[in-house]
């Protein structure tokens, strides 16, 4: 644990309350910091190979020193690092710097975390530094280019979602939820520079055009990612190019989950999203990298530029391009089930039949005799399944049982609005895809610490108050 001059302050309601000036205090005393120290003995590693690297000495009149391990040679000495010059800052210090930064409201930016550190004296106590003694701006920067070039950032992910799993906050839940986020980027599109070999390359090699409609566009990386539907904060999450269609960001962020955490993949059934997911290809990922042949994809129906049909039948109008049928009164029938045998989606009226009819539809007189021969149960349709392809034969999009399901995909939005206002992630200060999921690992390793410190002070809270 950081020392921390105060100990941790109760709150009566624990929560979004953490954003304020001196919360930065309660929230670090909250977290048990060790459970990152797997992250920081492979950064303390890959540090004193870097020294000892560094002071190998030249060969010839020149040769550049080596910076990294892999340029060194087999058989080269490599001689003792002297023990003199200044103590290194704390690398737990640091990283808390890094990841108590919502808790003042600021965006994720080495200058500002370094502006909190120099001006803001509870923050350098809840990071374990004494004021004014604090890591420069150039320590931070390396600090996290180190982190950024070993992917710890990533490892720093993962051990906050697995301390939540342990602690109880997150469990395995048979819905997960899906879809994606934009991080505007202070990024040109096209602009290059020379590469290493003078070949021009990207200054941003995941920027792109993202059009949120005609008259609104960014120049940003797309964020695609995943939670489950019992728990607010986001466990995966993929920087990928701007301009990447959002169907095609399924796979990957199914593949990531089942990589890191395959004991949250292995209960997920249902995988809910947008219509814009609603391909064979998404269909048939779903089981395929869950290993579940019973999983599916539970998405609304994307009609794309498919027109009504005409539907021969008494009393209907069409089929329409969601492929269910109208009527002549213009009212969509309700689907009541399918025949197995037969293969047939059967309908009924919403007016007057079903056990649930509508009162506030209207049918006229003539209407209602020419359709449903004025019946006061309406009337009962059968269509083939193969006049209504875009309707999923296992979970029709119709259907009370795909419903169910699919009003649960709205949570991700309360995640992404919690991401945006409090942890500040809708933008990045830095260039390039490293750099993008650099910044997203981040921001979802402080949204699962606020969780677990919330469920702390909660429970000190009602300590106190027995």
């Amino acid at each position: 644990m950081l020392p921390v001059p105060f100990g941790p302050i109760a709150v009566p309601l624990p929560g979004l309350e953490l954003v304020s000036p001196f919360s930065c205090i309660q929230f670090s005393a909250a977290i048990p910091w060790d459970i990152f120290d797997p992250v920081l003995e492979k950064l303390r590693a890959f540090r004193s190979q870097s020294r000892v690297a560094r002071r190998i000495p030249p060969r010839g009149p020149h040769r550049a020193l080596p910076l990294f391990p892999d340029a060194l040679v087999a058989d080269t000495p490599s001689p003792k690092p002297a023990h003199t010059g200044r103590k290194p800052w704390p690398l737990q210090g640091m990283l808390a710097a890094f990841l108590l930064r919502p808790t003042q409201r600021v965006e994720d930016k080495i200058s500002d975390v370094r502006f909190l550190l120099s001006q803001n004296v509870a923050f350098a106590a809840a990071c374990g530094f004494r004021f004014p003694n604090v890591p420069s701006y150039r320590s931070l920067v390396r600090f996290d280019a180190q982190m950024r070039q070993l992917d710890l950032w990533t490892q720093v992910r993962i051990l906050a979602v697995r301390h939540n799993i342990q602690a109880g906050l997150l469990a395995p839940d048979p819905v997960a939820i899906v879809d994606t986020i934009h991080i505007e980027a202070e990024a040109t599109l096209g602009k290059t520079h020379p590469g290493p070999d003078g070949t021009p390359v990207p200054t941003d090699d995941h920027v792109g055009v993202l059009a949120k409609s005609r008259s609104r566009t960014f120049i940003a990386h797309k964020a695609d990612m995943l939670r489950l539907a019992c728990c607010v904060a986001p466990v995966t999450a993929i920087d990928l190019p701007g301009a990447t269609p959002d169907a095609h960001t399924l796979r990957p962020a199914l593949e990531k989950l089942k990589a890191e955490f395959p004991d949250l993949a292995v209960a997920v059934r249902d995988v809910a999203a947008d219509g814009i997911y609603q391909t064979a290809d998404n269909r048939q990922a779903v089981p395929e990298i869950l290993g579940r042949p019973q999983a599916r994809l539970v998405s609304p129906i994307h009609p794309g530029r498919t027109m009504p049909k005409p539907l021969d039948r008494r009393g209907m109008r069409c089929l329409d391009p969601y492929g269910i049928p109208v009527c002549q009164a213009g009212h969509r029938l309700l689907l009541q089930g399918r025949d197995l045998t037969t293969e047939d989606f059967i309908w009924h009226c919403p007016a007057f039949g079903g056990t649930h009819p509508n009162p506030k539809l209207t049918c006229a007189v003539a209407t209602h005799q020419a359709c449903c021969d004025a019946s006061a149960n309406g009337r009962t349709l059968r269509t083939p399944r193969e006049l209504s392809p875009h309707i999923n034969w296992e979970l029709p999009q119709p259907g009370a049982a795909f419903k169910k399901v699919y009003r649960l995909r709205s949570r991700i939005e309360g995640s992404f609005g919690i991401l945006t206002e409090v942890f500040l992630i809708r933008r990045l200060h830095q260039r390039g895809s490293v750099a993008g999921q650099a910044h997203l690992d981040r921001s979802l390793a402080s949204m699962h610490l606020w969780l677990f410190a919330r469920h702390v002070l909660h429970q000190h809270s009602l300590a106190l108050a027995a």
